[in-house]
């Protein structure tokens, strides 16, 4: 195993001085080797295979404690990189966007100064389009070691993305020179679909280092002020005069160009089939319900088998977007199948009445088959209520019953309340109001 070799000043390097004399940002000249310690150790020891931890310890106290010793490797401002907002979209009720960043010079060598440090994204946000907390997801490989913490947060009125970096081991993050790399996609519920998101860079607050504590000048691309696509408020079908006969209402809509309308034999949207032949022409920008009436006319329903339907919207820009399907079937009665109201499906949490006094039904249903829990939080984030509910099965509807009492039996006074499904692909979190 080969020795890891960090830097150290020949001689003391007095950081007070330094900064008061208005030179913080030079850099002291230095020889490329360890420390006199971890050299001396080196001496004494035979066994060479296993001396790389040690001098790894022994150096990693010394750079902890630098600032201290008056003994810190102050690096130019010289270091560049581009930050980008990537892919902004609509993904049911969740918007999202990549965060992107990319080296675009060669940073000092040395193994802090080539990794990336403490990092604020900051971003300004439309308040009145998002509700709960911010998350992340599809978080970079070398971001999920001991060497950093992340975290999403609404701070200040503003979206953050918080990298804290500590030095724990010898994975970092890297970023490669002009390619652009993914840190996490960022992901937060919609509010309301009338809005805009807002979603832009704030620079005067954003800012990166790197491992070695050296600041990084940025330079910012992107924008994730988008216009929120079309709320659609129901989805509904039913079998009328040997025809399938879908309804579906928005709440409003946002330069919604129209509708198509796709159909499949089975539960998949992949395969499906676009069946009107013309566009149905949306309403623009509306804050008004606004309803469709769409008759199909080809469906063979004296064939037995059935029909599952899928909506989708354009928007004036050419953005696509795709609403939860509704299906009619077949329910055997006798020795003939005979075609039944349409079953909606709606994945995801439910729940009702809302506000309720005392009793909560909480319904949910799945994409696929994954370990289900439920809990319930009062605003200060402190657990009220939870339930395992162990693994259940895609295209079905569970309900569970909540009795507004605590995890000790006791009643739980007037306020909003969380509602949060956790599946192995994350969390969708919701509010209800508890009303004694």
């Amino acid at each position: 195993m080969p020795v890891i070799l960090l830097s150290q000043p020949e001689k003391d390097f007095d950081l007070e001085k330094t900064k008061n004399s208005g030179y913080s940002h030079e850099r002291a000249d230095t020889k490329k080797h360890i420390s006199q310690e971890s050299r001396k150790y080196l001496l004494q020891k035979g066994d060479f295979t296993k001396v790389s931890k040690d001098i790894n310890r022994i150096e990693k106290n010394r750079l902890n404690n630098n600032v201290t010793n008056s003994t810190y490797l102050l690096g130019k401002n010289d270091n560049t990189m581009d930050m980008n907002i990537s892919n902004p979209r609509v993904d049911g009720n969740y918007f999202k966007f990549e965060i992107q960043i990319r080296r675009t010079n060669t940073w000092e060598s040395g193994l802090l100064e080539n990794a990336l440090g403490n990092v604020d994204f900051y971003f300004d946000r439309n308040a009145d389009a998002f509700t709960g907390t911010p998350s992340y997801e599809n978080l970079h490989t070398d971001l999920t070691g001991d060497n950093y913490t992340c975290t999403a947060q609404v701070n200040a009125d503003k979206l953050q993305f918080k990298i804290e970096y500590s030095f724990q081991d010898m994975n970092f993050l890297t970023p490669i020179l002009n390619v652009y790399e993914t840190v996490c996609t960022m992901v937060w519920e919609i509010a309301d679909f009338s809005e805009d998101s807002g979603i832009i860079w704030d620079q005067l607050n954003t800012g990166a280092l790197t491992a070695a504590n050296n600041a990084i000048n940025l330079t910012y691309y992107g924008n994730g002020d988008i216009t929120l696509p079309v709320e659609l408020s129901s989805f509904t079908a039913q079998y009328l005069n040997e025809q399938a006969q879908l309804y579906w209402q928005t709440q409003t809509e946002n330069d919604n160009l129209g509708w198509n309308v796709y159909r499949n034999s089975e539960s998949d949207f992949t395969s499906a089939i676009r069946i009107n032949d013309e566009f149905i022409p949306g309403h623009g920008t509306t804050a008004q319900p606004q309803d469709y009436v769409y008759e199909d006319t080809n469906g063979q329903f004296e064939s037995g088998d059935d029909y599952w339907y899928w909506l989708e919207s354009i928007d004036y820009s050419g953005k696509v977007h795709h609403y939860d399907r509704v299906a009619i079937i077949h329910i055997s009665e006798g020795q003939d199948p005979e075609p039944q109201i349409a079953v909606p499906i709606k994945y995801g949490l439910q729940y009702g009445p809302n506000p309720f006094n005392s009793n909560l039904t909480i319904s949910y249903m799945l994409r696929k088959t994954d370990m289900v829990r439920v809990e319930i939080y009062n605003m200060c984030g402190q657990l009220l209520a939870e339930f395992d509910e162990g693994q259940r099965t895609a295209d079905r509807k569970y309900n569970l019953k909540w009795d507004g009492k605590d995890l000790y039996g006791r009643d739980i006074s007037s306020g909003v309340l969380l509602i949060k499904l956790i599946t192995s692909e994350g969390s969708e979190t919701k509010k209800a109001i508890l009303l004694r």
